[in-house]
C-alpha cells in the first residue's frame, strides 16, 4: 500500500480577515438575520440547518492587541453576511 503525501496547503483554506463575511447592502433574508452589538448578521440555512459563522466576538489580534487580552469589538448598525 503506497503512502500518500499531504501538504498542509491541500488541508488548510488561508483567506485574510478583509474578504470574509462581506457587508449587505441591499435586501436580505430577515428570518436568517441576528443581531449583536457589532452589527446585524445574516446566516445561511442549508438542509434544514442553521448557521452563522464567522462574527467576530473580540478585535483582530494584530499590533499592540498582539499576546494581549481580547478586547471587544466597536458597536456597528451595518448587516452582513455570516457565511464563512
Amino acid at each position: 500500500m503506497s503512502e500518500m503525501k499531504r501538504e498542509f496547503k491541500d488541508m488548510a483554506i488561508y483567506e485574510p480577515y478583509d474578504n470574509l463575511n462581506s457587508e449587505i447592502t441591499g435586501d436580505y433574508d430577515k428570518t436568517l438575520a441576528v443581531k449583536c452589538v457589532n452589527g446585524t448578521f445574516v446566516g445561511t440555512e442549508e438542509n434544514g440547518v442553521a448557521s452563522w459563522l464567522g462574527i467576530p466576538y473580540a478585535k483582530p489580534p494584530v499590533g499592540g492587541r498582539r499576546f494581549k487580552a481580547p478586547e471587544y469589538v466597536d458597536a456597528d448598525e451595518r448587516v452582513f453576511e455570516a457565511r464563512y
